[in-house]
């Protein structure tokens, strides 16, 4: 408003001057020319001077209207942009914001007060601040130290994610185009398909052409072009891309609408000022003047006109200097809301670095426990081997051992009948002698029936097939054989083309020891079992032991060996002897077989455990 009333009192100043000097012009001229008469000048002086009070009156009632009308539209204006301003967030960059416009305002004045001599066309406009400010504001924000863990870290080659892979302009465009439809609507010759990208494309060209003025489109292809923020820092971090994008080309479509209404207001202006200068032109043309007084005002409207086009450009830039101020403004909380989202996504990118790096060490650490595993394996390969020899050593020294104790029992087995055999003939050669003494006490002699030799029992050799202890322990040997290569079939077959081979290995090698620990175990529960039952037997035998030879004590207390002479007690001690001998022996091999008995059904009862089935691979 200010610089419309300026306008307004310089114009009817140079109104009143001009009116002057025509008014003194047009006396010497009348005193030079004797042929008009006095009384007609007067006259016409009187009318030109009325029109000229009449349209000066008519001026200043219309820029008066103006400067109500302007002064009303900023007021709302105001309070529009502290409405808006209310709903801003995040005072700190509010702050920060106000003083780098301010500083922007200063260095702008101080190089617009050196130019005073620039002409419309190279009058140099201030760059925009939205931009600017906007450049600086994500400049700021986005700036990180390579050791707080964000994107810019160059030695992090586990960085996820790359670089937004996407044409950017194209993407701006298409996008800036709807909006643009959807605010001023299609356009009046040709339907824009909105699903068709290359018509979006031809629309957005169409309508930038058509701008009112060329400045604004700079504006805008300034902010659409990614000067305004970057967008290449963000890797794969879309949300923000998108909010960035929508804030950019609301912005670029609040500067459409309000550039619009400030070229139509302007454009006003100018066209009033014209027609004011056309009206007092008009004036001083028709009155009559030397060639030289015509060029002196030629140039001196030359220089209004040049004096009016720069108070023009100087107020447009004014007013387009507010409004980007305004459009900066109304769009500052949104700013705000980016500027915490970006610091969440920043938090999170430092956690997932952090994570990054954890996982590294990890697998550092993975690796070298791999090497580790892969060296535990060979030796555990060596161990294997070891003990498969050892294994079949002692194969073959339990086969050697087994058909020695099957030696050793076939030698004590002949030894036991031929001791019984002995004892048997003794008994015969004790009776036949206890016969003969009977018949010498009696005075009867007679001579003793051959008794047959007793014929010789037929040995048959015992087969060599291997006892149940030795068959058992040939199954566990060949199930552990057998295990160990279904195991590293079934973990190739399962890992096949998902573990590289040094992983398949250390899971057979992890395999393998756990289920060495568990037959490791197994044989433990054999060996304790054998021993507590075996113990647990041999003291039942005792019992049995004493059991019987306390009967036989008792049952031959019961016989009567009244009148017995001392050669026939002799005889039957030395008979029960024998008889004792044999039973004591009978006893100990039956005991001795139910401890071998009971061994190999222990062995059996854990067969099963040994023998492994699906689970266990």
């Amino acid at each position: 408003m200010s610089s419309i009333q300026e306008m307004t009192r310089s114009f009817t100043t140079r109104l009143t001057n001009k009116l002057k000097s025509v008014e003194e012009r047009k006396k010497s001229q009348t005193n030079e020319k004797e042929n008009i008469p006095i009384k007609d000048k007067r006259a016409e002086e009187e009318a030109r001077k009325a029109r000229l009070a009449k349209g000066v009156e008519e001026i200043r009632r219309k820029t008066e209207q103006e400067a109500k009308l302007a002064a009303q539209k900023k007021k709302e204006e105001e309070e529009k942009k502290k409405k808006e301003s209310t709903k801003s967030k995040g005072l700190s960059f509010a702050e920060r914001l106000e003083r780098k416009l301010k500083l922007e305002e200063e260095q702008e004045k101080a190089k617009q007060g050196t130019s005073t001599t620039a002409t419309v066309k190279t009058v140099e406009e201030p760059k925009p601040a939205v931009s600017n400010t906007g450049k600086q504001y994500f400049n700021e924000i986005i700036e990180v130290e390579d050791d707080d863990g964000y994107f810019d870290d160059e030695d992090d080659d586990e960085d996820e994610g790359e670089e937004v892979d996407i044409d950017i302009e194209k993407r701006f465009k298409t996008q800036y185009a709807l909006k643009y439809i959807k605010k001023f609507g299609q356009p009046s010759d040709k339907t824009i398909d909105l699903n068709n990208e290359d018509e979006l494309l031809e629309h957005y060209e169409n309508f930038t052409k058509k701008k009112i003025s060329k400045d604004v489109k700079e504006e805008n292809d300034e902010i659409l072009s990614g000067k305004f923020g970057t967008v290449s820092f963000l890797k794969n971090e879309s949300i923000i891309w998108e909010t960035e994008q929508d804030i950019k080309i609301d912005m670029a479509l609040d500067m459409d609408e309000a550039c619009m209404k400030l070229d139509k207001i302007m454009e006003n202006k100018k066209a009033t000022m014209e027609s004011e200068k056309s009206f007092t032109r008009e004036l001083e043309a028709s009155i009559s003047e030397t060639e030289q007084e015509k060029n002196k005002r030629l140039a001196r409207y030359a220089k209004e006109d040049e004096l009016d086009n720069q108070k023009l450009a100087k107020e447009r830039s004014e007013q387009l200097e507010k409004i980007k101020k305004y459009v900066f403004e109304k769009n500052k909380h949104r700013f705000d809301e980016l500027e915490k989202l970006i610091e969440i996504h920043r938090e999170q990118a430092i956690e997932r670095k952090k994570e990054r790096k954890k996982q590294k060490a990890l697998k550092k650490q993975q690796e070298l426990e791999r090497q580790k595993a892969l060296e535990k394996q060979k030796e555990f390969e060596e161990q294997i081997k070891e003990l498969e020899r050892q294994r079949e050593l002692e194969k073959q020294k339990e086969i050697e051992r087994q058909k020695e104790l099957e030696r050793q029992r076939e030698l004590e087995k002949q030894k036991a009948l031929q001791k019984q055999r002995e004892i048997e003939n003794k008994i015969k050669e004790l009776e036949k002698q206890k016969a003969l003494a009977e018949q010498k006490a009696l005075g009867k002699e007679k001579t003793p029936q051959k008794e047959k030799t007793p014929e010789k029992e037929k040995t048959s050799e015992k087969e060599t097939t291997p006892d149940k202890r030795t068959q058992a322990k040939n199954k566990t040997v060949a199930s552990i054989e057998k295990r160990m290569d279904i195991i590293s079939d079934r973990i190739i077959k399962k890992y096949d083309g998902k573990k590289t081979g040094d992983e398949i290995d250390a899971i057979i090698f992890s395999k393998l020891n756990e289920l060495n620990a568990r037959d490791n175990e197994i044989k433990m529960q054999i060996i304790g079992g054998t021993h507590e039952g075996i113990v647990r037997l041999k003291k039942i035998q005792k019992q049995q032991d004493d059991i019987r030879k306390d009967r036989r004590k008792y049952m031959r207390s019961l016989e009567d060996h009244s009148g017995e002479s001392a050669e026939a007690k002799k005889i039957r001690e030395e008979k029960e002897r024998l008889a004792d001998e044999k039973e004591d022996e009978e006893f100990k091999s039956k005991a001795f077989e139910e401890q071998m008995a009971l061994g190999e059904s222990i062995l059996e009862q854990h067969q099963s455990k040994i023998e492994f089935t699906d689970d266990d691979y």
